[in-house]
């Protein structure tokens, strides 16, 4: 057998398979239109909520102050979201923050966790919360008390239920145990 019958003969069975692989994977006929409408309507009202979605939301106790030089420099939120089995989990949605001193003006932070990135960004694997560092404006050698109120909401699309919780964190600067001079 002569190199051009080898060729067309290799060509041929490689068109042969491929071929079949081809007819093998193909749909035998188009989607029908009531079963895209019906998708289309599952999509947009599926009644059977995600078994696993958020049912509740809580500050973590792992939320604190963190000192630097003595004073805090900054708050550090953890949010725990639970499921109804009462397991940690993710979501998407919104999660905004009100952080306020006392006499001090609120401050907002709002994450778009249907973001993957930003959802990524502030999941904690390890302890499976929703990590949020903020930097406080305070005065070196400032000897009160700092008080912070943050309340924490979950918004989701879809969902009517927003879900809340509240926290007030204090941190007393440590007592001076030198004597006082008379």
């Amino acid at each position: 057998m002569n190199t051009t019958c080898r060729h067309v003969l290799i060509a041929v069975g490689c068109l042969v398979v491929f071929g079949i692989f081809q007819v093998g994977c193909k749909p035998s006929q188009q989607t029908p239109a009531h079963v895209i409408d019906m998708h289309q309507q599952m999509k947009l009202q599926d009644p059977r909520p995600w078994p696993y979605q958020p049912v509740s939301m809580t500050f973590h106790p792992l939320s604190r102050f963190r000192i630097v030089d003595g004073v805090p420099s900054f708050v550090q939120i953890r949010i725990e979201l639970s499921d109804r089995d009462g397991k940690p989990t993710r979501t998407d949605g919104h999660l905004v923050l009100e952080v306020q001193a006392v006499d001090d003006e609120i401050r907002q932070v709002s994450l778009d966790l249907t973001d993957p990135k930003i959802n990524s960004e502030h999941w904690d694997d390890i302890t499976m919360t929703y990590f949020i560092p903020l930097e406080l404006a305070l005065a070196p050698g400032d000897d009160e008390a700092t008080r912070l109120i943050m309340e924490a909401y979950l918004v989701r699309q879809g969902v009517d239920e927003v879900l809340m919780d509240q926290l007030e964190l204090v941190y007393e600067p440590p007592v001076s145990s030198e004597p006082e001079d008379s």
